[in-house]
């Protein structure tokens, strides 16, 4: 990509008046961030970051200080003001390895560590479990009819058993399968396939409530539980006609056998390491030992006969299931097929799949399939449908695949599980990786679960115990020789060089990277040395590449080019190489600090700068940004100059940084914030302003698979089209089960404006027009200081939903009561304006249930000198209809179902008088013009701004937020501009 435009203004000089003032002009509407630097282009002071401005000219200050308020000591005669403007578009473009129907929505596939571990089909309906699935139910089921749409048999976020069998008698639904955060609680359900209502088991069945935290499911009657080490269920089948439901157990060597009906025991059957179990009328087919498929006869009792019959040929057995007279066999170890035998007979009559599976060739292909590796066997299932086609678990390749009775593919679902490993070939942009899957991207198509993508390459069958089943392939790059190579890591994170080749990867025996290396696109080898410990430097060098091996290994010269060493570590500063290519088309050298705390240790948190950059060769910083936010801080996710260290974000808050020509990417994937996850990406430019900011959180995105949403996406690789376009590519753990993209386009609307100005040494504060009304506050304490008063029984905070620490913090309030009334309220002075007030900043309801009905009574009133209400906002809902209705004074400004997620975040609010009528306007909604409130108030005395609740029945919990609440008296138009520093 050709550099971003950068058009150069050259504003007049202000040195002799020394206000700090400046002046730009926006021809059109833009995106802005604006910074101040030293004559070598040293960043001072980030002013604003991506704010948005409109077309026109524009007159900002500086007031001399720093990022934290502090003056410049020795500051320099001179300093340049930057002004970067943009209009660059952030696409959330769809899901690779997904081939739902949709995108998003409770529609959507979405495997977790699998795809799936079983499935039973009754009519047209199939019923799957997935094993381990975080917050979200792992027994589902699909039509068979439109297999791309999951349908949900528990819908809502829902954390279910770790369901790993199933098995159906056209009738009931059995699901076998342990709680995943007590993992030797085991126990199997069952649910209608009428209706997917649960079943009882009246007196042999037991309620249990799933342990983990959020929305636990409570099944109402379970049978075979048990409390014990290595007791999960291995199998499961179920008689169609007869009565008995049978339930391997591999741990306990046994096969415990019930009344499917009335949940019983009937039988406890012992057998060597039984698996899986498949019925055949009157008889019980058995998966046991090392390898042996045998037949047996089922007993009246319930307990089994003699063994009639033995599959002979199965080196490594896996699911087994019967169908007529044909049982199928998945057949893993070093075969990796599907055998078909007769039951009667035991003789084999079919074989599907590519006999050793991936051995000897990466190749995906549609009769191919990938049972085991260095894990041993992984979940899968055979499952037949009643025309006789059949469904394959195919789990190293995360899909299903459907082939029809003569054994032809007809299709197959896909879900990629988590996926902490993600790359994209900067040499070669059609390749995508993910764990040990190759995706061919076609960009001339849209992504969808059909287009625009392709499943080709599997290069995970060759690894073993000794490799990390995380990390997996990094680092993939084409280099010169049009080989390709990439990293991978042992269990114990040794990097090793990897070659993948047209039979799979071949392990180089080399480890060129040290702790931390990286191939960068042409070819050098980036490697880090010095220390990050506290009072060390990080030191950074690159070795060009000077040649191959005769095995194909790469050569790189022994001396290197120093890239940076950074200064010594004291916390405050981003003093980690990342895991990526760091050295900007500019030669700046970026260095990323994504966590929270030095090293995990909570007393040491890194509460400086996280992101900044160092000139090549140099050792000092040119620019820093990304400032931590407070730990106390509970707000919404904060703007691209500020790391967020608040909503209870763990030390697992940022991921990667991406450094492509002049931008800069960060990731931030938020483990616990706001006890969920967050997927957002800071862009910048070489100069450290800020471009933008993108991504989503499941806190205001909220929603099954929502669109943006993520969880854990730890490892964002960033490419380059040929038309300039950046594409950014990440993992999921699983909000929607495969690799997400980003689009970014429009990157030749980056544009800077300079400005030479002089230190302003004679700083004075412009004319603000307006009072703060949050002016004095100190932080995290009750607002009864500063003019602010609080009456009746509430609970109000300041300084815990902003995250600029200006001195003058928001205020946060909650009521429950049934009876009486609290207020909290600002003292405005003595006023009498001639023709005009206003009150602006942002207000939010955030925690409240806005859905209740008349127990709402939750007001923000303007008041007279009298206390008589001048205007008044609010709400009121209907828990009936749902629908919420947004009042001004009496004049409705909205009123519709679903205005709740724009009532619960912090929105634009502003309530004015102008001659007599007050006009209220919040959030994008019209603005509505009233008269005042009460006929008999003075609405020249504006005296009091006040929060105001009234108990009712329920006593729902009822909250108002202020952030930057400013008072205009007399204002005209080009004084009432809201100040900069207000945040979202």
């Amino acid at each position: 990509m050709k550099k971003a435009l950068t058009i150069l203004f050259l504003l007049p000089l202000l040195a002799k008046s020394q206000t700090g003032s400046f002046t730009f002009a926006l021809a059109t509407a833009a995106r802005t961030s604006a910074g101040v630097y030293k004559k070598d282009s040293t960043l001072v002071r980030t002013l604003w970051a991506d704010k948005n401005y409109a077309a026109g000219t524009y007159t900002e200050y500086w007031d001399g200080k720093d990022d934290y308020g502090n003056n410049i000591s020795s500051p320099d005669a001179t300093y340049n003001v930057k002004v970067l403007s943009n209009n660059v578009s952030y696409t959330w473009d769809g899901i690779i390895g997904n081939t739902s129907s949709s995108n998003t929505g409770t529609g959507v596939h979405r495997g977790y560590y699998t795809s799936m571990t079983g499935m039973a089909i009754a009519g047209n309906t199939a019923y799957f479990c997935q094993g381990y699935s975080e917050l979200y139910a792992s027994e589902a089921k699909f039509s068979t009819t439109n297999p791309q749409v999951r349908l949900d048999i528990f819908p809502g976020s829902v954390s279910t058993m770790n369901a790993d069998y199933v098995a159906t008698d056209g009738i009931n639904v059995y699901w076998a399968g342990y709680d995943a955060y007590i993992a030797e609680n085991s126990f199997v359900h069952a649910t209608k396939v009428s209706d997917d209502s649960q079943v009882s088991f009246g007196a042999y069945g037991t309620a249990y409530t799933m342990v983990r935290v959020g929305a636990p499911k409570k099944y109402t009657s379970v049978i075979d539980k048990i409390v014990l080490a290595k007791s999960r269920p291995s199998g499961l089948a179920v008689q169609k006609s007869g009565n008995f439901l049978f339930v391997s157990h591999s741990g306990l060597n046994e096969i415990h056998v019930f009344n499917k009906t009335s949940g019983q025991l009937l039988q406890k059957i012992s057998i060597t390491n039984p698996q899986s179990v498949s019925v055949d009328g009157s008889s019980l087919w058995i998966a046991s030992g090392t390898n042996t498929v045998a037949k047996y006869t089922i007993n009246s009792n319930g307990s089994l006969g003699t063994k009639t019959l033995t599959l002979l040929g199965i080196a490594t057995p896996g699911a087994i299931q019967v169908f007529g007279t044909t049982i199928a066999v998945i057949d893993a170890g070093s075969n990796q097929v599907v055998r078909f035998f007769n039951t009667s007979t035991g003789t084999q009559a079919a074989q599907l799949g590519v006999t050793g599976g991936y051995a000897s060739s990466p190749v995906v292909t549609s009769t191919k399939f990938f049972f085991n590796d260095y894990r041993g066997n992984l979940n899968s299932f055979i499952a037949w449908q009643p025309d006789g086609s059949f469904w394959v678990g195919d789990p190293g390749n995360f899909r299903e695949l459907h082939f029809d009775a003569s054994k032809k593919y007809i299709g197959n679902i896909m879900s990629m599980g988590a996926t902490y490993s993600t790359n994209a070939d900067r040499n070669n942009i059609n390749r995508v990786f993910a764990e040990y899957l190759e995706f061919a991207i076609d960009y001339t198509k849209p992504l969808t679960g059909s287009t625009g993508w392709s499943l080709v390459k599997n290069w995970g069958y060759k690894t073993t115990t000794g490799y990390d089943r995380t990390k997996k392939l990094q680092n993939v790059i084409t280099l010169s020789n049009g080989r390709t190579y990439a990293t991978i890591y042992s269990a114990a994170s040794v990097p090793q060089l990897v070659e993948l080749t047209s039979t799979g990867l071949r392990f180089s025996g080399i480890n060129p990277f040290g702790t931390y290396g990286v191939i960068c696109q042409d070819g050098g080898l980036q490697k880090t040395s010095g220390t990050d410990a506290m009072g060390g430097s990080t030191i950074v060098t690159k070795y060009p590449l000077t040649g191959f091996d005769a095995t194909g290994n790469p050569i790189w010269s022994k001396t290197g080019t120093l890239l940076a060493k950074t200064p010594t570590n004291n916390l405050k500063d981003p003093n980690i190489s990342p895991p990526t290519e760091v050295l900007t088309a500019s030669k700046k050298v970026i260095f990323y600090e994504p966590f929270l705390t030095y090293h995990g240790n909570a007393s040491l948190p890194y509460n400086g700068y996280h992101l900044g950059a160092i000139k090549q060769g140099g050792n000092t910083w040119l620019w820093k940004t990304q400032k931590s936010t407070f730990t106390n801080y509970k707000g919404t996710f904060p703007e691209a100059d500020y790391f967020e260290i608040g909503n209870g974000v763990n030390q697992h808050a940022g991921s990667r940084v991406n450094v492509i020509d002049n931008n800069i990417i960060t990731g931030f994937n938020g483990e616990n914030w706001k006890n969920m996850q967050t997927n957002y990406y800071n862009h910048y430019y070489e100069d450290g302003l800020a471009v933008g900011q993108f991504g989503a959180d499941r806190y205001t995105n909220a929603g099954t698979a929502a669109a943006g949403n993520a969880g854990n996406a730890l490892t964002p690789a960033v490419v380059k089209d040929a038309s300039g376009n950046l594409y950014l590519y990440h993992g999921d753990e699983s909000q929607h089960g495969g690799i997400h993209r980003w689009k970014i386009t429009n990157l030749s609307s980056i544009k800077e404006q300079y400005a030479s100005i002089a230190y302003p040494k004679s700083y004075l504060a412009p004319a603000a027009g307006y009072i703060n009304l949050h002016s004095g506050l100190p932080l995290n304490v009750k607002p009864t200081t500063a003019g602010w008063t609080t009456s009746g029984v509430a609970t109000s905070i300041t300084g815990t939903k902003k995250y600029i620490l200006d001195g003058a913090p928001d205020i946060f309030t909650n009521f429950v009561q049934l009876t009486g009334t609290a207020s909290v309220q600002k003292d405005l002075g003595t006023n009498n304006v001639s023709a005009s007030w206003k009150i602006s900043g942002q207000v939010s309801f955030e925690f409240s249930d806005v859905v209740v009905g008349s127990g709402i009574n939750t007001y923000i009133d303007v008041l007279d000198a009298a206390g008589k209400i001048l205007a008044r906002f609010y709400y009121s809902g209907s828990a009936a209809t749902k629908v919420v209705t947004i009042y001004g004074n009496s004049a409705k400004i909205a009123s519709a179902t679903g205005l709740s997620p724009t009532l619960l975040q912090f929105q634009p609010l502003e309530i004015s008088i102008l001659n007599g009528l007050v006009t209220i306007k919040y959030a994008n909604f019209p603005a509505v013009t009233t008269p005042i409130y009460d006929a008999t108030a003075s609405w020249q005395k504006p005296k009091t701004l006040r929060q105001y609740f009234v108990g009712g029945y329920p006593a729902y919990a009822k909250y108002i937020g202020f952030m930057d609440m400013l008072f205009y008296k007399d204002y005209s138009l080009a004084s009432s501009t809201q100040p900069l520093y207000v945040t979202k």
